[in-house]
């Protein structure tokens, strides 16, 4: 059963998890770091993997609301809009993640990327038949595009008692997440120092946020998720992201994760708010990029072309002519004579 507090003691009672967690740093003790998504190439110590007996339904509800993609109500399992960040403060817990069992003792946190089934708070965390479950307690931060949702988990024996959710506006928070989220992708096995400190500064501005009041009752977080003003913050995610990445292969998958979306939904989005799909926005990007280089750097084509993630030749000349009614080389001469020269723009000096 839940019994929700009073916003005063939901306050403090967050701080100090916060202080909790964020101590470990301070004492130079690395924080157990878990990302959440299949498949799990790597564990922290004090964490163990099992495959759970019964594997996740085909079956779910496809109705999405403000923060939910699905649901499997039999499963107590869902996979959310946006990320989630969580971390255990005291005894043990069981998450289940798509069709494996994971427990965490204390000091674990970890990331479950949106899209990813997770439980969804209906049901004890804990997993182990024949074992009475044991007292626990963690805190739990959904990161959405405007702040966090936070609240923290006591549970002992059958009952649990979630502390009164508060939402801290901090639009911060979920950069730090998208930064902290492409950091554990991409640096297996484990999380290093850079991932650390990301989830170290998150952190920290969740605790600077609530001892400054920066806070919200959970009704009011949740009306900032209603609305056209959502759609454009996701897609202005999404173009940010094609912009910083141009120079590497995109998959509409890999944006849309961090968009906080699935991929159905932020191409909908994405076409009825710019008007043309996410790929043909990627290509044009490309494209606009590899003016800018062919109008005022030296680099060759061939260069370039690298540069803006189309690394092959022809498939360069093939795109950017598509786009721009001629081909590099023309582009490059029609522009020549309307070329300011820079002092220092030159194959070595250009930075994208």
């Amino acid at each position: 059963m839940d019994e929700p507090v009073d916003e005063t003691e939901a306050q403090e009672e967050l701080l100090a998890a916060l202080n909790a967690t964020s101590a470990q740093f301070r004492k130079g003790r690395p924080i157990g770091l878990l990302l959440a998504e299949p498949p799990l190439l790597w564990l922290p110590p004090g964490v163990s993997i099992r495959p759970h007996p019964v594997p996740l339904s085909r079956t779910c509800s496809f109705n999405p609301d403000r923060l939910r993609l699905r649901h499997w109500p039999e499963a107590a399992m869902e996979a959310l809009r946006y990320p989630q960040i969580a971390c255990v403060l005291q005894g043990e817990v069981d998450i289940r993640v798509a069709n494996s069992v994971l427990t965490l003792g204390q000091g674990i946190c970890w990331l479950v990327p949106p899209g990813v089934p997770c439980p969804d708070g209906t049901a004890l965390m804990w997993d182990r038949p024949g074992e009475p479950p044991a007292p626990s307690r963690m805190l739990s931060l959904l990161i959405t595009p405007f702040g966090a949702r936070c609240h923290v988990l006591h549970a002992t024996g059958d009952s649990r008692a979630f502390i009164h959710r508060v939402f801290v506006r901090d639009s911060h928070l979920p950069v730090l997440t998208e930064c902290l989220m492409e950091e554990l992708r991409s640096h297996a096995p484990g999380p290093d120092a850079v991932a650390q400190t990301y989830l170290l500064a998150l952190l920290l501005r969740l605790q600077r946020d609530l001892a400054s009041g920066g806070i919200v009752p959970d009704a009011a977080g949740a009306q900032a998720l209603e609305g056209p003003h959502v759609t454009t913050a996701a897609v202005q995610r999404a173009c940010a992201y094609i912009r910083r990445n141009l120079h590497r292969s995109l998959s509409v998958a890999e944006i849309a994760s961090h968009a906080f979306l699935s991929p159905p939904h932020l191409q909908r989005l994405f076409h009825a708010e710019v008007g043309m799909s996410l790929m043909h926005y990627v290509t044009l990007c490309r494209a606009g990029r590899a003016k800018e280089l062919l109008a005022h750097s030296e680099l060759t084509v061939h260069e370039v072309g690298e540069l803006v993630g189309l690394v092959h030749p022809s498939h360069f000349t093939r795109v950017f002519t598509r786009c721009a009614g001629v081909s590099p080389t023309e582009f490059r001469l029609h522009h020549a004579s309307l070329r300011t020269d820079v002092p220092g723009v030159t194959r070595r000096h250009v930075h994208i």
